[in-house]
């Protein structure tokens, strides 16, 4: 929590930024524990070895790092998600004035060769 002090020697346009920043913050958080609390649901559901989500493939994840598109920034992440029975590897970053993060498709977690 903020210091009275300290709020006191802030900006409007910095207490603005700070409240931009703990609303993202709080998105990001809720999010989370939405994914979280939909695996396990999933999980529990039937018990599908399909739906649990697999083991990192650190040689795959290098792989897309490694071939980036320019339009996605260096700091995205890659998370994985459960679509109609198969597990895809998108990247997650957040845009500038945007209230939602950007996903954009990577490719197959385990790609058939």
């Amino acid at each position: 929590m903020l210091d009275p002090v300290e709020s006191d020697a802030r900006t409007p346009d910095e207490l603005r930024a700070l409240a931009a920043y703990a609303e993202a913050l709080a998105d990001d958080r809720e999010a989370a524990a939405e994914a979280e609390a939909t695996q396990q649901d999933d999980a529990n559901e039937d018990g599908d070895s399909a739906r649990e989500k697999p083991d990192r493939n650190e040689e795959r994840e290098a792989d897309l790092r490694a071939d980036r598109p320019d339009d996605v920034p260096s700091g995205a992440g890659l998370v994985m998600k459960h679509i109609n029975g198969n597990w895809y590897y998108y990247w997650q970053y957040r845009e500038p004035g945007k209230e939602t993060p950007t996903q954009d498709y990577a490719g197959a977690v385990n790609p058939k060769r």
